[in-house]
């Protein structure tokens, strides 16, 4: 019988020796949505977060979906546990959320595919760096206040500031303070 998609990411896992915990915070879900992934008991997994899972494992969305092979490059991919990305991640000072940044928004201080640690608070000062959930999308962004709104602003000036009013904050939340970023190896 074959292997089903919660089968491989939870073989992948634990061959990482990482958690139920560390998976999730990488995907930005919960241990239990992991469990359930792993479990079979949710099958209908998002497209965006079997992206991320893939990405993380080094492997396709096609071999976590049972249509591919897992890549030549398994044991490298499978060894990441030992490598300094990992240690890193797992040493970050007061950081309790980490995000695999996507997109070029933030050029040229935080790029494609770097890490970025978050310490998690709900509120930051005027004009730092935070990750922040607006209308469900988690990104980061400098976060800026202004008398009657909130600025969520891009560094890089290709991208337009999202503004919210103050009494219009319902699909926003300040989900942490960036504490740091790097670029991971390939």
């Amino acid at each position: 019988m074959s292997m089903t998609m919660g089968g491989r990411i939870k073989a992948l896992r634990t061959s990482k020796k990482m958690s139920q915990d560390e998976l999730g915070s990488l995907i930005q879900t919960t241990r239990q949505t992991i469990f359930k992934y792993e479990n079979d008991i949710i099958t209908n997994i998002p497209p965006e977060k079997i992206e991320k899972i893939a990405a993380i494992f080094h492997v396709s969305p096609a071999y976590l979906a049972g249509w591919g092979e897992i890549p030549d490059n398994e044991q490298e991919a499978l060894e990441f546990q030992n490598s300094p990305q990992w240690r890193v991640i797992k040493s970050v000072e007061g950081a309790d959320l980490v995000i695999v940044f996507e997109g070029d928004s933030m050029e040229p201080k935080i790029h494609s595919g770097d890490v970025v640690a978050v310490r998690r608070q709900d509120s930051v000062a005027n004009g730092r760096m935070a990750a922040v959930r607006v209308n469900g999308e988690l990104t980061v962004r400098m976060v800026w206040f202004h008398p009657d709104y909130v600025e969520f602003r891009a560094v890089n000036p290709e991208f337009p500031s999202v503004i919210k009013r103050t009494n219009d904050l319902d699909d926003v939340a300040i989900e942490g303070l960036v504490i740091g970023s790097w670029h991971p190896f390939n």
